[in-house]
């Protein structure tokens, strides 16, 4: 939560570009924690209510860069990418896709950095010494770091390769911008790294320039040809009971024994339909493999789809499968003589439901090293997915033997049907000769109406309910009250 307010007491800068009286820069796409940060032009105060708030730009004057009020302890985790030492990376620029190229795969002293189309060759792949929260970039093929000629301030000041001193000019920041995207901030002028003119072609010049919100400054460290493994460790949807949406499969079918003895009937039936599964991921992570998702479905079966992490599991990206399901009651159902059943089957039927679910990814990474291809701990795994778009809140430090959990949200829509019935219910029959006002119950009962001997005789057959006493013969009502009635 941002809160917001102008702030009336002076704020004195003098003019230094890095700290106030001892405080810090925090600048906007940065989330450097709770607390009062104030514009540096023209003092608006912006509070941050939570770590997890992404500084925004000065709401007044469109300002990036912000002093950190006094009390006010930064994050410097969420300030900078700690990237994992000694791994390769190639160095990527939002607004063209070409990465940092060191000119010609010169070893020189003061060869010119540019941009190219990714090769890839080594003159092209990147490393990362730490130097407390800066570092140095060094190159694969010459070990010679990265470098601002002369170390002055001055926009445009080219970036070159140049063997390895102890100073500012070759220190950098690499800082969180826009998810995987981020900022390479010079110590020594506080300026960042910036792709000439915004030029989209090969050989434009890497220079250092004023930070402004633009693609030309954003760049992204990329692993060389990493190896991800990644399985899935848990899948928990969360299905409370859906209220049944019945579809009739038998349709009050009534069967009948008229026969003295027991018969026995097979009663068939079935209904299809095509349930649609829609998968709605709502936690970004963008990785250059796919995972297979699986999920059971109550009174549904498995049902499975793979979806790739390649274009990344956005906001709102929906997979969709469909599966055909056939539901089906077949049963041999035994009668008593001259009983009387209604049977009606049906399955609970849920179209378009929907529930969140949660998956659980085990991840391991391999990846190019100074020393080899090697696996990357679990401490270097957790960076490298952050750079990839992952939360931190959404990495589960609780696997072992260098793999990590990540916990991925989303939402699945389905219609599916949750299970089949079969209900028999006994069908009371009554009859009554034509013209009496008397019904009867009992078979065995003298008076009780048989084709031949009564001409003409009315039937009633009861699900719920009985024929009122007065209406009923006393004889059958003394039968059924105490069960003597056997029936033939």
């Amino acid at each position: 939560m941002l809160v917001i307010r102008c702030c009336l007491e002076p704020i004195i800068t003098k003019g230094y570009a890095v700290s106030v009286e001892g405080g810090k820069i925090a600048r906007t796409g940065q989330k450097p924690g709770k607390g009062v940060y104030i514009c540096t032009k023209c003092k608006q105060i912006v509070n941050l209510d939570d770590d997890t708030d992404t500084m925004p730009p000065c709401p007044k004057c469109s300002t990036i860069e912000f002093v950190v009020q006094r009390g006010t302890t930064v994050r410097e985790d969420n300030m900078a990418f700690q990237l994992p030492e000694n791994l390769y990376y190639a160095i990527k620029a939002k607004h063209s896709g070409k990465v940092i190229d060191i000119q010609s795969g010169s070893h020189g002293d003061g060869t010119k950095v540019q941009q190219w189309a990714l090769t890839p060759s080594d003159h092209q792949l990147f490393y990362i010494e730490r130097h407390g929260e800066w570092c140095k970039i060094k190159a694969k093929h010459s070990g010679k770091a990265l470098d601002v000629k002369s170390g002055t301030q001055r926009d445009g000041e080219i970036i070159h390769q140049w063997r390895d001193y102890s100073t500012d000019n070759q220190l950098f920041k690499i800082e969180p911008w826009d998810g995987e995207w981020c900022k390479i901030r010079a110590k020594v002028s506080q300026k960042v790294i910036d792709v000439a003119s915004a030029d989209m072609n090969n050989g434009a010049q890497i220079h250092q320039w004023t930070e402004y919100k633009c693609d030309n400054q954003l760049f992204k460290f990329e692993l060389v040809n990493p190896r991800w493994d990644i399985r899935t460790d848990s899948f928990t949807p969360d299905f409370p009971a859906p209220p049944p949406d019945r579809i009739d499969i038998v349709t009050q079918r009534e069967l009948t024994n008229n026969s003295p003895a027991k018969i026995t009937e097979t009663l068939s039936n079935e209904v299809s339909k095509e349930c649609t599964f829609r998968w709605c991921f709502t936690t970004s992570f963008k990785l250059g493999v796919s995972a297979k998702f699986a999920m059971e479905i109550p009174g549904c079966g498995g049902v499975e789809t793979e979806i790739s992490l390649e274009a990344g599991l956005e906001t709102n990206r929906e997979w969709t499968k469909k599966v055909t399901r056939t539901y089906a009651i077949e049963r041999d159902l035994t009668l008593d003589t001259r009983a009387s059943i209604l049977v009606r089957g049906y399955v609970d039927w849920v179209e378009d439901y929907t529930t969140p679910f949660t998956v659980e990814l085990l991840v391991a990474a391999w990846g190019e090293s100074k020393s080899g291809f090697r696996p990357l701990t679990r401490n270097e795994l957790v960076e490298i997915l952050q750079i990839h778009g992952c939360e931190r809140e959404n990495i589960i430090d609780e696997a072992k033997d260098n793999k990590v959990k990540v916990r991925l949200r989303g939402e699945y829509t389905g219609s599916f049907g949750t299970r089949t019935f079969l209900k028999v219910n006994e069908l009371t029959t009554y009859r009554k000769s034509d013209g009496s006002d008397m019904w009867h119950w009992c078979t065995n009962c003298p008076e009780w109406p048989v084709p031949g001997a009564t001409s003409v005789y009315e039937e009633l057959k009861l699900l719920d309910g009985k024929i009122p006493d007065g209406m009923l013969c006393q004889v059958c009502a003394s039968k059924a009250a105490d069960g003597s009635c056997a029936k033939e």
